[in-house]
């Protein structure tokens, strides 16, 4: 599996698009291979790779792309949601505060109880046992998800304290490498600064790996156009047709 580097959250995210772009798969002719998404958007899709910055909190965050429709304000208030949660605003049909914080309360409790706080409970793991490996979160549940039209593209976050610092690390089944990537990075290590406080403990690397990272070529088009180099313009010309 391929491994990007940066020395923030931002130089990362400004190599994705066109590393997405230059390493698509392809035909046995060599054009790119654009795939039917099931939310009905074309797509062109890279094999896997892991992000890793050891210093997310330092240097540029993030920087929106490019005629992108969304602000430090949207970033924030994204963070807030994922980390404290917000009723009534949630961005998707999916919700990854009641994933991550509520998790089967929502789908799962039948006698109103809540769910498992899955943040306390990274918290609590960590502070009794440094060494443990179980600090885990997930998102999925397989009788609903797999009903489901909008799924979490999150599945998976793991905390370990190594080299007493918090080593954060994220799984994504799929992203959207233009518009879905960048809040999504600055949303989860908001949630690694929150849990480093919680825990007094100096923040460590962040570790992304996604899956299938991909492109909506046609829905994202002009903000695609500025955000890369005239040459990647030119295969992106062929590839939307």
């Amino acid at each position: 599996m391929r491994i990007i580097q940066g020395p923030d959250l931002a130089s990362l995210h400004e190599q994705l698009v066109p590393h997405v772009i230059q390493n698509c798969f392809k035909k046995p002719n060599g054009t790119p291979e654009v795939y039917p998404g099931e939310n009905g958007q074309d797509t062109i899709e890279c094999p896997e790779f892991t992000l890793y910055c050891r210093t997310p909190i330092y240097g540029r965050r993030f920087v929106p792309p490019p005629k992108a429709q969304f602000d430090q304000r949207f970033m924030d208030e994204y963070a807030m949601q994922l980390i404290f949660g917000k009723k009534g605003t949630s961005f998707f049909e999916y919700d990854y505060y009641e994933r991550v914080r509520n998790w089967g309360g929502e789908f799962l409790s039948c006698d109103g109880s809540v769910g498992t706080d899955q943040v306390e409970y990274i918290i609590n793991k960590l502070r009794s046992s440094p060494v443990s490996r179980r600090a885990v979160a997930i998102t999925w549940y397989p009788h609903i998800d797999t009903e489901k039209s909008d799924v979490p593209c999150l599945q998976l976050i793991h905390c370990t304290i190594r080299e007493g610092k918090l080593h954060f690390k994220v799984v994504f089944r799929s992203e959207d490498m233009m518009l879905g990537v960048g809040p999504n990075m600055y949303g989860l290590t908001s949630l690694q600064c929150y849990l480093a406080n919680r825990l007094d403990i100096d923040v460590g690397p962040y570790v992304h790996t996604v899956y299938c990272p991909h492109l909506y070529i046609h829905r994202d088009r002009d903000y695609i156009d500025a955000f890369v180099e005239p040459a990647w313009q030119r295969i992106l010309n062929t590839i939307a047709g």
